[in-house]
């Protein structure tokens, strides 16, 4: 059989092809922990429902785990330009999104490279983003960071099983006790 491509996906869907061409190209994704780091902001309590902050927090940890310079498409406007392809892409294979609604689509793009130009402090001609906005961007993303190493450092649960009691029979129950 044919290597399977974005052109001929096999029995795999485009968006599995297309999510193994990013992996190919960007391993450092898998690597440095952005997946992981996507999915723990997409379940943070604070963010629900905010795509608006999630893509922006998304594009910063992108341009961190990317090295500019890496590939000939890790620079800030090919890094950009990649970000925005996938975005469209996913809306595109995604039927209750909208390419032109306020939170996918192009505007998913936007956000993606306002995060990028933030954490490599890009801004073309002024228009990602000011000096505040940048600020409470940066803010947000160290706490995030800051949360989602408090949570992947977190202590297990104690193991709750009394040390040497028999728990196989019912204890004596009183009604003072209750």
């Amino acid at each position: 059989m044919a290597e399977e491509t974005i052109y001929n996906p096999g029995k795999k869907t485009y968006r599995d092809v297309a999510m193994s061409d990013i992996i190919k190209n960007f391993p450092e994704l898998t690597t440095e922990g952005h997946f992981e780091f996507n999915d723990f902001i997409a379940e943070h309590p604070e963010l629900q429902g905010r795509s608006d902050i999630y893509n922006v927090l998304g594009g910063m940890n992108v341009a961190d785990v990317i090295e500019p310079g890496s590939t000939w498409w890790s620079g800030n406007k090919a890094l950009s330009m990649m970000g925005g392809l996938y975005s469209l892409f996913d809306t595109m294979t995604n039927k209750d999104q909208d390419l032109f609604g306020d939170k996918e689509g192009f505007s998913d793009f936007l956000r993606y490279m306002k995060g990028i130009g933030i954490q490599r402090d890009w801004n073309p001609l002024g228009l990602l983003y000011d000096a505040d906005e940048a600020d409470y961007y940066k803010g947000y993303y160290e706490k995030m960071k800051s949360d989602k190493k408090k949570s992947d450092n977190a202590a297990p649960l104690r193991d709750t099983k009394p040390k040497g009691v028999r728990i196989d029979k019912p204890l004596p129950t009183r009604s003072r006790d209750i």
